[in-house]
């Protein structure tokens, strides 16, 4: 699939591969409990090294077809601001996606901006029959951006969270490419 996108535009953010040079601005926001502890793959502390290992296994994982991670950046700006990525299951037909904003930029619509461009990218550009996500039950807002990208309860999926060193049982939502065509067709 060497012609996918490797940028996502919306009206406010650009979604792009990541670059080396993204290293420090990455650090600079995960290392913040307020956002890692919602998180179930990210190490607190978190270092500079983290973010520079994080960025050569995305492309290795790009490369490979495995995972699509973009960096979310202000259009007008380029300020990193978070992430949001897609994994593709073993058999090609399930994406999972997951995403985090550093705190300064929760509650401005920026989640549900990117994963409503990261959903589109997973039926229209991957050719996924699904795609899926799930949150830590203790963090409502990120069921309400899944729940306003058109994701609908799926069941409960338990989940380790890396920093908060337990498996917690998390729900889980999902959208098949048919409800995304009746929900994005208008």
């Amino acid at each position: 699939m060497s012609d996918l996108p490797e940028e996502l535009e919306t009206e406010r953010l650009r979604l792009r591969r990541h670059r080396p040079s993204d290293a420090g601005e990455i650090t600079h926001l995960l290392d913040d409990w307020e956002v890692v502890r919602w998180l179930s793959d990210v190490p607190f502390p978190y270092r500079f090294s983290d973010a520079e290992d994080w960025i050569r296994t995305a492309e290795k994982r790009w490369i490979a077809g495995r995972d699509y991670q973009f960096v979310a950046t202000l259009a007008d700006s380029g300020a990193v601001i978070g992430h949001m990525g897609m994994s593709i299951a073993t058999n090609g037909r399930v994406g999972s996606f997951g995403y985090w904003f550093g705190r300064r930029y929760w509650g401005q619509g920026f989640a549900t901006e990117a994963a409503q461009a990261v959903i589109a990218f997973g039926f229209l550009d991957l050719g996924l029959e699904r795609i899926q996500a799930a949150y830590h039950p203790d963090n409502a807002p990120s069921g309400h951006v899944l729940v306003k990208a058109g994701l609908m309860t799926d069941g409960v999926k338990t989940i380790e969270f890396k920093a908060l060193g337990q498996a917690v049982p998390c729900p889980l939502f999902a959208l098949s490419r048919q409800d995304y065509s009746k929900i994005y067709a208008a």
